[in-house]
This record gives C-alpha cells, structure tokens and sequence, in this order.
C-alpha cells in the first residue's frame, strides 16, 4: 500500500483489509478510522486512529518543531482546538523516557501545565528494551501509579522495543495497555507478526 492510497483511504474514514495485504490482516473486517472502541481494563474511549504531534523526538523537539518551530506544528495540528473542544470528547495520550521518581514526578506536572488540563487520559512508559524493565523502572512506574490513584492520570501502558521486553509487559500486572510494534509490512517489529501478537494479546483489558 503506497502513501496515496493510504491518505485517500484514511480521508474517506474507511480502511479495510483490501488495503493491507498483509496476511496477518486478512480475516480483519472493515473498519472505520472514527469507530470509538474501548481501550484496555479501564475502558478507556478512543478512535481507531489517532493522530501524532511528532516523530524523532527527544528533549522537547521532534522532526517536525525543527522544522517548523513549536507555533507552527501547533498551527498545523490545531492544538488550540483542545480549548474549544469538551475534554471528555478527547483522548490524550503522552510518553515519559523518565527512569528516575523525580523526572517522573517532573514530567507529569509538566505534561499538565503544557496541556492545561487536571488529567492525562493515557501515559506511556516509553521505549523499554531490556528484560527487567518492569524492575529497574519501579521507582517511576509507582509514581505513575499514585497519579493514577489520585486522577492525575486515567491509565497506563509501555512500549517495547524488544521481544523480551514485550513478553515482560504481558506478564506484567501493572502493564494495563501494551503499545506492541504491529504493522503489516512488517517494519520496525521485534519479531514476526504471529510471534508479537501472542504477548501482545495477553495483555489485560
């Protein structure tokens, strides 16, 4: 599937399996990009797909804000629209790279100031490679959890970025959602479809 058709798919609100070959996909029925599912234990309310403020980033910046500057992916994005729009009719979603309680404790009162909002609906523990991940990183994953507790934050989840790390998430009762690397070309995944979806699939919710 080229970028064309991906674009003119997701513009007409319908993506099907006829647009992803991938074998992995082909008892998937039609689905729309709008459709409002649940996600994880919480139940969290969500659309099929969501969009990105950025890629490549790191320390505040991404691909995009260097080369437009941080108004200008704001204007891109329509991120004032978040003023004008019920919270509870949006989703939102933001990563933390911390591994300490305090860039922990930090990240969060930043995330909130930036967002102007009480709460983050979904908080990524993000880009976990190693095996004990879900050890070396308790100090921050409890931090998250009392934000959670006290409604800081609506859930939690991780992305892994290696197949051990990923089983870890799915053994892991903390873990309420997984962001496993799933696409249908098969790019950037710790492992074959088949192999990532079986620990993907375990995680609750």
């Amino acid at each position: 599937m080229n970028r064309r058709r991906f674009l003119q798919s997701t513009a007409a609100g319908t993506i099907s399996p006829a647009n992803f070959p991938h074998h992995f996909f082909a008892a998937a029925k039609p689905k729309n990009a709008t459709d409002r599912v649940r996600l994880g234990a919480r139940k969290i309310p969500i659309s099929r797909m969501a969009m990105g403020t950025g890629t490549i980033g790191s320390n505040r910046s991404s691909n995009q804000t260097r080369k437009l500057g941080y108004h200008g992916v704001a204007e891109l994005f329509r991120r004032e629209a978040l003023k004008t729009v019920p919270r509870d009719k949006v989703t939102i979603l933001s990563k933390t790279l911390a591994t300490t309680a305090a860039r922990m404790k930090a990240d969060l009162d930043r995330f909130r100031r930036e967002l102007g909002g009480d709460y983050i609906d979904i908080l990524l523990l993000h880009v976990q490679t190693a095996p004990d991940w879900n050890i070396r990183q308790r100090p921050v994953m409890d931090v998250i959890s009392e934000a959670r507790e006290k409604g800081s934050v609506r859930t939690h989840r991780v992305s892994s970025r290696t197949l051990g790390a990923l089983k870890t998430a799915a053994a892991e009762p903390w873990v309420e959602v997984d962001l496993a690397r799933l696409n249908p070309a098969g790019r950037y995944m710790d492992a074959e479809p088949k192999v990532v979806k079986i620990p993907a699939a375990s995680v609750r919710g």
